[in-house]
């Protein structure tokens, strides 16, 4: 964002996707990577939580033995998807 958050905290709330939650919003899906090493886990249930308040549909799902989601899909060979 080129600040720090607490110097810029109204550019970093309002790049947060829970300040744009509204009842009219689209349906969003919630991808979380079990091993995730970049972003808590705490971000996509507190989002969850304020769709739910927002009466949004939304799916949640934690994917085992998954990094981060764009660390996954870079190098989606590393991390094969198991079918059964």
């Amino acid at each position: 964002m080129g600040e720090p958050q607490a110097e810029a905290a109204e550019v970093y709330n309002e790049a947060s996707s829970i300040s744009h939650v509204d009842r009219n919003g689209h349906s969003a899906l919630l991808i979380d990577g079990k091993i995730d090493a970049i972003a808590s886990v705490k971000n996509s249930y507190t989002l969850a939580v304020e769709l739910k308040k927002a009466s949004v549909q939304y799916t949640y799902d934690r994917i085992d033995d998954r990094p981060h989601l764009m660390v996954f899909f870079a190098n989606h060979r590393a991390y094969p998807l198991a079918v059964s």
